[in-house]
């Protein structure tokens, strides 16, 4: 699973629109379309405000992006900061 698909499924369990989502985390709406269709990889700081805004985990968004963004060794010293 991609992680513009993760975000996609749970903003639409919590039955958020785009528009409030992308509000909430401080990104245009055409940014987080882009994010759901992995057009574009979440910086770390969308991560974590997605993770709030979306009850997720921020440290599975962020081993997500780590495949995405080709860098294993990215989630440990984030998350000991940030998680």
């Amino acid at each position: 699973m991609t992680i513009g698909r993760l975000i996609k499924e749970a903003r639409n369990q919590r039955g958020i629109s785009q528009r409030t989502l992308a509000d909430l985390i401080g990104v245009s709406t055409r940014t987080l379309v882009r994010i759901e269709n992995s057009e574009r990889i979440p910086t770390d700081d969308m991560i974590f405000n997605l993770a709030k805004c979306l009850r997720l985990d921020a440290r599975q968004l962020i081993q997500l992006c780590e495949g995405e963004r080709g860098i294993a060794s990215f989630v440990e010293p984030i998350c000991e900061t940030r998680c």
